[in-house]
């Protein structure tokens, strides 16, 4: 990918500017901090991987400060055989607009153009060397791995090899097949070995567990002989048991018979308390009923005393809010009205707007039409011309040499001079002359010649041989004369000089009526201009139609503005009140709502108080008519003298109870109880266990236990043999694996040499002759090597390790250029290195960027300069609006300048 131009406007900080770069070489972009140098390679990635209706972090950061306006970036590029300028503006407005122009025109917008450039892209570019080949500013100084598919190709074919070695791959993809049969890509092993370890090791298993059944057999056999002693000596416990927990519970019964007779008295002491307990609930129940009575009255009277002070704030509330009511519709239609005359005045300023415009596209549209006329009229000029500046110098030199020899000459020719006393005819060289009574003639004779006075005498003149020559010399320059001026079309040099400043002044009129037409034209061709202008008039001429049924226009755009803003400023100020008589009207309700509430709920509180004293009423009527309050009080002093009596009884019988310490008595009981049943239960284990033990072997002799140890046997043997197999297969799978891989390494370190050699190529510029480079297996710089010492590049400088990466950026670009490449892109780059390394950095850098294209981006000038074939391009300062043109050093770079668009 090589990228032809960028362009920003409305970028963070960048108001607006184009960069210009070469197709080859390198590229300097200087500028102070903040100047928009880092935004380059920012809006180069937004543009050229976010969409326009995005809203990430990056776009919400390339808004600039203080406009609310969308930032916009072009860019021209050219990537594979695709060349396409891709627009795209953010925030406000979003666009996105795509014109391939090679290898066939197409023009997209919107998603379809994003997508369409994704495609493109990953189509012509490999994004991995994209990023590797871009050093950022701040960005970590470790090696960047160029195993990208890009490099891959280029080394390829470097190395003399093909990628694409079809008995090769097919034998490596045979070898990996056949170890993946036995072995998973981790090194482990593969599942129908696993599988079939599993079945050799549940095969041991089982035969182990016949051997261990077989021997439990035995063991079972001479324990039931054992459990048959045992039983006899539990049946004589369990009888002696039985004898001792029958005397123990005789015991027990008489105990309970004296508990019995206690629980009667106890029975009826809790009769007592509770006949007491009753009354006593009876009496405090009637005293709570009379205080109830008393309560509920009280209440009564307080709820109707709030009740008759809530239904005066009822109706005020009621009053305010049908005034705010009023006041609000009142506002609301007032809003209305200022909606629709600030409408209007705003359609007549973007009317007036409008006619502002027109008349601005129109002197522009003449403007375009006169430099276009004045263009066709100097090109017609130039075609026409015959003369050069060359020639014209030609024919002066001509002219100057034919003076300069007819002098010469004139000056060694021989002079007739004829003094008449009489009229007479003199011949010379056959040409008759008349000389007159008393006059004179003088003729210059270069070569001989003949004087013939008539009818008197003949002469003959012989000049000398200088003359002649001298003659000879004039004739042929004036010869060459007149060719140059035939070949002209001119009759002497004062023409030609008037032609050759006729070309010149229609050179510059073309230049000037060039740069008028960019400048008119921008983003238009003069047919699109045309166009705008008809959708002016037409639109201006239909507002006017419309308008006039409305009233009269503003004057001028400045009555329109003015009146726009009046009536926007009246139309937030009426809404501003309409939302005050919003939140009043509010108030106003819930101020009723509040006051309904409070109503309502006091006069439930009323009926609630009413109600309750009713009740309480008709429960002590009926309470007195069971009972009078004096009933109540003799029932309770009864009760109380009955539960007295109660409780001594009951104390007596408790005395009598405690001397026969039934709690040991029962202890004692209860442990014969359980003796006799532990010895039982053992009796009973003992028997179910012999009869088990019995069954089990009887079972078991008949199931054939040694048959199946036989077998089990038989199958691990089978499946230790196929377990051998397998193995063996597997080790020599993964022995030819490993031979055809070492291989593979081997000729791969043949494939990375070039560029390992372009590397140590560009680096020995820089560290001198005996530079050694190592690469690890993602073509990182692992070590460097200066004369015979040898350091890991983590422990060299930061400096060393910043040129170093530069170096395999460079020598990547350049391997790559003529297949998949990219651009280089240093920003702020060599901050930590010396001036004679830089100066030696700079060599490297002209040498790699012969066939790749570099950019580099700097805030320091000059640091740079000793880059011999750079172009430079000049940032302007932070803040200002167009940007100074910055001449690169050298006899022939081309001049370059970041410069504002023209608006």
């Amino acid at each position: 990918m090589k990228i032809l131009e960028l362009h920003l406007q409305d970028y963070r900080g960048v108001s607006e500017a184009t960069v210009t770069f070469p197709a080859t070489g390198v590229t300097i972009v200087e500028g102070d901090n903040e100047a928009g140098k880092t935004s380059l390679t920012q809006a180069l990635d937004l543009v050229l991987t976010t969409r326009d209706d995005s809203r990430c972090q990056a776009v919400r950061d390339s808004q600039p400060i203080g406009h609310d306006v969308g930032p916009l970036v072009r860019v021209h590029l050219q990537s594979g055989p695709y060349r396409l300028e891709l627009t795209k503006r953010w925030w406000r407005r979003p666009l996105t607009e795509l014109i391939v122009h090679e290898p066939a025109p197409e023009q997209l917008t919107g998603r379809e153009a994003h997508d369409r450039v994704q495609a493109i892209l990953d189509e012509t570019l490999d994004r991995d060397l994209w990023k590797a080949l871009r050093l950022e500013q701040g960005a970590d100084l470790q090696q960047v791995a160029f195993g990208t598919a890009s490099l891959g190709r280029a080394l390829d074919l470097a190395a003399g090899t093909s990628a694409t070695d079809d008995a090769h791959d097919d034998l490596w993809a045979q070898v990996v097949a056949e170890r993946d049969r036995y072995w998973t890509a981790t090194g482990k092993r593969s599942v129908d070995r696993v599988r079939l370890a599993e079945r050799l090791e549940a095969a041991a298993h089982d035969a182990e567990r016949c051997q261990a059944e077989l021997h439990d057999l035995e063991e079972k056999d001479a324990r039931l002989a054992r459990l048959r002693l045992d039983s006899a000596e539990l049946v004589r416990q369990v009888t002696e048991r039985r004898r001792q927990e029958d005397q123990l519970a005789a015991q027990v019964d008489q105990v309970d018979a004296l508990e019995v007779a206690r629980d009667r008295s106890r029975s009826a002491r809790d009769l007592a308390a509770a006949t007491r307990q009753n009354w006593t609930v009876a009496t405090a129940a009637r005293t709570d009923l009379v205080a109830r009575v008393d309560n509920a009255a009280r209440a009564l009277r307080v709820a109707e005393a709030a009740r008759a002070e809530s239904q005066p704030a009822l109706a005020a509330a009621e009053r305010r809010r049908q005034q705010v009511r009023l006041t609000h519709q009142r506002l609301a239609t007032q809003v209305q009205e200022a909606e629709r005359q600030c409408r209007q005045a705003q359609e007549d300023r973007d009317h007036h707007r409008s006619v502002i415009e027109l008349a601005q596209l129109s002197e522009r549209l003449e403007r375009l039409r006169a430099a276009e006329s004045a263009l066709v009229a100097a090109e017609t000029e130039i075609a026409s011309a015959t003369v050069s500046a060359d020639d014209a110098e030609a024919i002066e030199q001509a002219e100057l040499d034919l003076a300069r020899a007819e002098a010469a000459a004139t000056a060694s020719a021989a002079t007739v001079h004829v003094e008449a006393h009489q009229d007479v005819q003199v011949r010379l060289d056959g040409e008759t002359h008349e000389v007159g009574a008393g006059t004179e003639q003088r003729w210059r004779v270069a070569e001989a010649a003949e004087v013939e006075l008539a009818g008197v005498a003949r002469l003959t003149i012989e000049p000398g041989s200088d003359a002649r020559a001298l003659a000879a010399r004039a004739t042929d320059v004036a010869h060459r004369l007149r060719e140059l001026c035939a070949r002209a079309s001119v009759a002497d040099s004062r023409e030609a000089r008037r032609r050759v400043q006729d070309l010149v002044d229609a050179q510059r009129v073309r230049g000037e009526a060039e740069e008028q037409i960019r400048i008119e034209r921008r983003d238009l061709t003069a047919q699109e201009i045309q166009g705008k202008v008809e959708g002016h008039r037409q639109r201006i001429a239909e507002y006017v139609a419309r308008r006039q049924e409305a009233g009269d226009l503003p004057a001028d755009f400045d009555a329109a503005k003015a009146a726009a803003k009046a009536a926007e400023g009246n139309l937030d100020a009426l809404r501003e009140r309409l939302r005050q008589a919003d939140d009043e009207l509010k108030n106003a309700e819930a101020g009723v709502q509040s006051a309904r509430e409070t109503d309502l709920g006091r006069d439930k509180s009323a009926g609630f108080a009413r109600d309750n004293l009713a009740e309480s009423g008709r429960e002590l009527e009926a309470a007195r008519a069971e009972a009078t309050d004096q009933e109540l009080a003799t029932q309770l002093a009864a009760a109380q003298a009955a539960h007295q009596e109660a409780e001594a009884a009951l104390a007596d019988q408790t005395r009598l109870l405690a001397a026969q310490d039934p709690e040991s008595l029962r202890s004692q009981w209860a442990n014969a109880s359980a003796a006799r049943q532990r010895a039982e239960v053992n009796h009973r284990e003992t028997s179910d266990e012999c009869t088990g033990l019995q069954r089990l072997l009887e079972h078991t002799a008949e199931q054939g236990l040694a048959h199946r140890l036989n077998e089990a046997l038989t199958e691990r043997d089978h499946l230790q043999v196929e377990v051998d197999r397998l193995e063996g297969r597997a080790e020599a799978a993964r022995l030819l694996h490993e031979t055809f891989e070492r291989r593979r390494a081997a000729a791969r370190s043949r494939y990375v040499a070039p560029f390992k050699e372009q590397i140590e190529r560009l680096g020995r510029l820089v560290f001198g002759p005996s530079l050694r480079i190592e690469l690890d297996h993602e073509l990182r710089i692992a070590s460097r090597t200066l004369d015979g010492t040898t350091v890991r590049v983590e422990q060299l400088s930061t400096g060393a390790r910043e040129q170093l990466g530069m170096l395999a950026r460079l020598a990547c670009a350049a391997i790559v250029a003529g297949h998949d490449g990219a651009p280089v892109i240093f920003d702020d780059a060599l901050g930590w290195t010396d001036p004679v390394r830089l100066a030696q950095m700079a060599a490297a850098i002209s040498v790699a960027s012969r066939n790749c294209q570099v950019v580099i981006l700097t805030c320091t000038p000059g640091r740079f300069s000793g880059i011999g074939d750079a172009t430079v391009v000049k940032l302007p300062r932070p803040g200002t609006t167009r940007a100074r043109p910055g001449l690169a050093a050298g006899a022939e770079r081309a001049e370059h300048q970041a410069h504002p668009a023209a608006s």
